[in-house]
């Protein structure tokens, strides 16, 4: 059964890569969002939320390089960055690699920036370099990234699309008032028009290469964070701007 709802959802997202494409905000008529199998999305959301009612989603990568489903604990904020760092979300039991969470101070629905958690492995736990945030590394060479640019996060009741804009590495210190530079706190779910250019001309002048892409001071945005190799005090942000969003 899972086979087949997993079949099911790819089948539902090549049909979503035939839509039109371009820069501006797509918002699909309920006829285009009938040609998805939008019940084999929500039966697969309502399992899942049965499992584990923090569950909001999943984040999954057009490439293949991330395929997972994300929780989000809101009900004690100074408690949701911790409570998924170390759990497995269907048992909530330890496990080392974590769950993929939003950042508990995000509003899904309302705020600008989405940011969302995962962990970097190492090799001694994953040989492969597949598990959890880890792939993401492999956005750090140029070469990876026009296969691996865009990403949806299946939601309930729509699908949003995301194309990686910005890859920087966010030098942190052990100042845990002033933990990241001036102007560039990207865990900040919602922004000014002055500080988001602010903050994009910071994006421009420290990401690792130009994509060809860059927000603007009116766009939504996801920030992926997870941990440099090797490196305590920096953390990976891959930014991506919504360019889709396919109701159902």
């Amino acid at each position: 059964m899972i086979a087949l709802i997993v079949i099911i959802i790819m089948i539902g997202i090549i049909i979503l890569l035939t839509l039109p494409k371009d820069n501006e905000m797509i918002i699909e008529t309920p006829e285009t969002a009938n040609e998805i199998d939008t019940e084999a999305l929500k039966e697969r959301f309502a399992e899942n939320k049965a499992i584990n009612e923090e569950y909001v989603g999943d984040i999954v990568f057009e490439s293949g390089i991330i395929d997972l489903p994300m929780c989000q604990h809101t009900d004690d904020k100074s408690k949701g960055y911790d409570r998924y760092l170390y759990t497995g979300w269907k048992t909530m039991e330890e496990d080392p690699f974590g769950t993929i969470f939003i950042d508990p101070y995000c509003d899904i629905e309302d705020s600008k920036n989405i940011v969302i958690y995962g962990h970097f492995l190492y090799p001694d736990v994953d040989p492969q370099r597949k598990e959890r945030f880890t792939p993401l590394a492999s956005l750090q060479d140029e070469a990876n990234y026009e296969d691996n640019k865009y990403f949806y996060l299946l939601l309930e009741d729509e699908i949003r699309k995301y194309e990686i804009a910005h890859i920087y590495i966010a030098q942190q210190s052990n100042d845990p008032i002033n933990p990241l530079e001036e102007g560039m706190y990207y865990m900040r779910p919602d922004w000014s028009y002055d500080e988001m250019v602010y903050y994009i001309d910071g994006l421009n002048e420290k990401e690792e290469y130009d994509t060809g892409i860059s927000l603007s001071p009116d766009d939504k945005f996801v920030t992926l964070i997870c941990c440099v190799e090797n490196d305590d005090f920096k953390k990976q942000a891959t930014i991506a701007r919504e360019i889709a969003v396919y109701e159902y």
